[in-house]
């Protein structure tokens, strides 16, 4: 059995048990491997523009060496959160839905780096983030009823990276709330944010490809987080 495939058994032994493990940069990092870094791409529209922004990051920390894997969360069917708190009782640790949001958490524990991307919908982040989000709560230690140690769970002390588009100029009205909710979801699971790319594109595919400043703005924090240990 290599080190991936241990890894990976290890890693579901280790959500099924309820055990929380990682270390500072991530679960069985090896100094002398290749940093890895995963992309959530959260757009429905494949090869749009921040799938498009996505796409350079990680081809860029590709090229710097680093091991990348983009997961298209419209491809995995995840329930939403029922709120019933089961995952907080009798040292449960785990969410008792059954679906393939543990697919999911599997890579992010597996990931030194983790990187979501959002457009802009409506308001907020879309349906397939929030869903992530919204059932990421079941990685917490304790529920908000009881006095939470935020970065309490085992995605603590990764790296994590924000790619946020919105269809208007209006960047700081659109943009950035968007991307402030989810580094408020990383500070509470202890991912410490390294870098936020925030662009304005528009429905057009390859709209985004003429900002010349944010697709540097790609290329550099994919250069930064292969280069993070």
């Amino acid at each position: 059995m290599d080190r991936r495939q241990f890894s990976k058994t290890v890693v579901k032994t280790t959500l099924g048990a309820g055990l929380i493990m990682a270390s500072p940069l991530g679960l069985y990092l090896d100094h002398g491997s290749r940093i890895r870094i995963l992309g959530l791409a959260g757009s429905p529209r494949k090869q749009g523009n921040t799938d498009t922004l996505l796409s350079v990051l990680l081809k860029a920390a590709q090229e710097e060496g680093a091991e990348t894997e983009k997961v298209y969360l419209k491809d995995y069917h995840v329930k939403p959160c029922v709120l019933c708190e089961q995952c907080h009782q009798n040292h449960q640790k785990s969410c008792v839905l059954k679906d393939e949001f543990q697919l999911v958490v599997e890579k992010m524990i597996a990931a030194d780096v983790i990187v979501i991307s959002s457009p802009v919908h409506w308001i907020a982040v879309t349906t397939n983030v929030k869903l992530i989000m919204d059932r990421g709560y079941s990685l917490l230690e304790d529920s908000f009823k009881e006095v939470m140690v935020l970065g309490n769970s085992p995605l603590n002390g990764k790296i994590g990276g924000i790619v946020v588009c919105c269809n208007s100029k209006d960047i700081k009205t659109y943009a950035e709330p968007v991307a402030n909710s989810i580094h408020l979801f990383y500070k509470f699971l202890g991912i410490k944010l390294a870098g936020t790319i925030l662009a304005s594109a528009g429905f057009i595919e390859g709209e985004v490809t003429q900002n010349e400043i944010v697709m540097n703005q790609a290329v550099e924090l994919g250069k930064k987080f292969a280069n993070s240990l």
